[in-house]
């Protein structure tokens, strides 16, 4: 018996997915190997069905550029026009 894997960024355009992602702000906790099964990055396959605001990138960050054991910034997403926006971690506490 054959069964399939589908990551969570695949299943984004089911009826489940769309009542509870529709309107929301939403986050996203990932680094540079997070894709769909088409191999697009899932922060683009987010961003565009959904108002992608924050990723978070843990150790390495995002794009695993950063420092083992560093912090990485969060980036938000203008969701007029899709530019990411970086706010040190400093600025967010101050929110």
């Amino acid at each position: 018996m054959k069964k399939t894997v589908f990551n969570g960024c695949d299943l984004l355009d089911s009826s489940r997915a769309k009542e509870l992602l529709s309107g929301k702000k939403l986050g996203l906790l990932t680094n540079m190997s997070g894709v769909s099964r088409n191999l697009k990055l899932s922060t683009t396959e987010i961003n565009e069905k959904y108002n992608l605001c924050a990723l978070f990138g843990p150790e390495h960050g995002i794009s695993g550029a950063n420092q083992a054991g560093g912090f990485d910034k969060e980036i938000f997403v203008d969701p007029d026009n899709g530019d990411y926006n970086i706010k040190d971690i400093d600025e967010i506490r101050k929110d």
